[in-house]
């Protein structure tokens, strides 16, 4: 992908060139910015250091021969492309170095071949910068939202639509989404041809974003049509959903403990984005059924003991039970809370045990004291409603025990 900035004083022309540039045949062209004032396009040019800048020569404010001069002193790498209605420019262009000279009006042809030129420019000069290895972007999705590189601050987007759209182009990056599928997902209810110039406007903010905090193009781009490409980034969804696949196939404790490391809050917590609630409970419960799964084999390792004497399984569930509370005495918390939940999960799983859990309820009185009445009430109102396929309420009774232990 190239990048460009484009300076000319009248704005239709601006507009022009810019549709060329999207629309002319393998173009890989991104317009990071258009300016009618040829020194807010040289700031423009001194922040994001485009590959290049088409600019017109013949501007009333300042002479762009002169802007010219001051974009090499500021951005020696970006090569200059001048428009011009004269071709008397030619010769001074060339003296100052620029890539290329575009007559007015400028045919598609002709573009063409200047865009070739150009990327070919761009592609040797990062092939010979590719001799330095490309640093690892980091992006957090789990416990919130955020995107950096080591031992920096995170990137900090010009505006709260920029980081969702990255967000969400991220999540889709398997089935690129088109623009209505974005726009339902990003401003539902607003008119299309409203919401589409947001999206436009959001596309520029991404990538300014990045591009400000030093992420190349070629590690993280999004064309014209709202495809994200990535190249050496580490994704921390992607790091847990590898640990819960060798969790689910190997069985250990090791395996499921590394799985819950890995499970650092919920996806894209406190973001409040609709669209990504569905993936989040998802992998909530991935994270839910590893817990009791990681719970159950610690209980049943040596670290805890079980009844020898006992013949029974149902009996053997039931003192199982009782050694979750028991530890989740002991850590009364969020691994409380996993405790209990393991507790409820089981029982669930032996329902003949639903008529003698109330010497249960008696033990977990002599186990919390004063709280006991809250924890208990909660761990009965869970086993009275489940049944070993209502695994939707099991979620919930799961969260009711957290809310309860967090509370006290």
């Amino acid at each position: 992908m190239v990048t460009v900035i484009l300076i000319d004083d009248e704005r239709p022309a601006l507009r022009e060139l810019e549709y060329i540039l999207n629309n002319t045949s393998n173009s890989n062209v991104m317009v990071l910015g258009s300016f009618v004032n040829p020194m807010q396009g040289v700031d423009a040019v001194a922040k994001q250091k485009p590959d290049a800048v088409f600019l017109d020569i013949n501007m009333p404010q300042l002479n762009g021969i002169d802007i010219a001069s001051l974009i090499s002193e500021k951005s020696p790498d970006t090569r200059i492309v001048f428009i011009t209605a004269y071709d008397q420019y030619a010769v001074k262009a060339f003296e100052l170095n620029a890539l290329d000279y575009l007559l007015k009006p400028i045919s598609r042809e002709r573009l063409q071949i200047m865009l070739d030129r150009l990327t070919e420019y761009v592609t040797s000069k990062r092939r010979t910068e590719g001799a330095l290895p490309m640093r690892t972007l980091y992006i957090d999705c789990l416990g919130g939202f955020s995107v950096y590189y080591e031992n920096q601050p995170p990137v900090r987007w010009h505006s709260k639509k920029a980081g969702e759209l990255f967000a969400f182009l991220l999540y889709k990056v398997d089935k690129p989404p088109g623009r209505e599928e974005i726009l339902d997902a990003l401003w539902p209810g607003i008119d299309p041809l409203i919401s589409s110039q947001y999206l436009d406007d959001t596309i520029y903010s991404l990538r300014k974003s990045l591009l400000e905090y030093g992420v190349c193009i070629e590690q993280v781009s999004v064309d014209n049509d709202c495809r994200l490409s990535l190249k050496n980034i580490r994704l921390d969804v992607d790091s847990f959903s590898e640990s819960f696949e060798k969790a689910r196939e190997y069985k250990t404790y090791e395996y499921y403990d590394e799985c819950i490391k890995q499970y650092t809050g919920k996806y894209l917590e406190d973001c409040g984005w609709p669209w990504a609630e569905e993936y989040s409970e998802l992998l909530n419960r991935q994270y839910i059924s590893i817990v009791f799964n990681m719970v159950k084999t610690r209980i049943l390792s040596s670290d805890v003991l079980t009844p020898e004497e006992s013949d029974s399984s149902m009996q053997l569930d039931e003192e199982l039970i009782y050694q979750y509370l028991s530890c989740a005495k002991l850590k009364l918390s969020n691994k409380g809370f996993q405790y209990c939940a393991s507790a409820i999960k089981l029982a669930c799983e032996n329902p003949q045990l639903m008529t003698r859990m109330e010497d249960l309820y008696e033990k977990v009185g002599e186990l919390y004291g004063e709280n006991a009445k809250n924890i208990s009430r909660t761990i009965r109102y869970a086993l009275s409603h489940l049944n070993t396929t209502n695994k939707e309420f099991l979620s919930k009774a799961v969260y009711e025990v957290q809310f309860s232990l967090n509370k006290h």
